[in-house]
């Protein structure tokens, strides 16, 4: 069972990862909407958005949480981070691309690639094509 599946509460996840990726605009008006005000001004609020949208490396508990690590996340977490822990996982479960969280693999490629904001700047709009 994943460290998601196991704060939420369920066994079966399949349903939830049919999500595709979002836009950067979406993101920011689900965070400010849904996630939790109590931590959207702290490090780990900040550094949520500056990993989704430009693929900057999160500290330690924030990247833990996004490589699905209950036990490391739960051992990394001060005081503060662990009343959160399960608000965090609602909120990447619900609001995130899923494309950035879940396993190591997952968020070492969303490093890799950027973020939201590169990955849009990467399509090209059509009017830009030349054919």
């Amino acid at each position: 069972m994943t460290f998601i599946a196991k704060i939420l509460g369920s066994t079966s996840m399949s349903d939830k990862y049919a999500k595709v990726t979002i836009s950067s605009r979406t993101f920011l008006k689900d965070f400010d909407k849904y996630f939790p005000a109590k931590v959207k001004q702290t490090p780990t609020g900040k550094q949520l958005v500056e990993y989704v949208l430009y693929g900057y490396r999160p500290e330690s508990f924030l990247a833990a949480a996004l490589d699905n690590n209950l036990r490391m996340a739960s051992i990394l977490a001060d005081q503060i981070q662990r009343t959160y822990l399960v608000d965090l996982a609602r909120f990447l479960d619900a609001h995130a691309p899923n494309e950035c969280w879940g396993s190591d693999k997952t968020t070492t490629l969303w490093l890799e690639s950027g973020g939201l904001e590169h990955r849009i700047r990467a399509v090209p709009y059509p009017g830009d094509c030349n054919d």
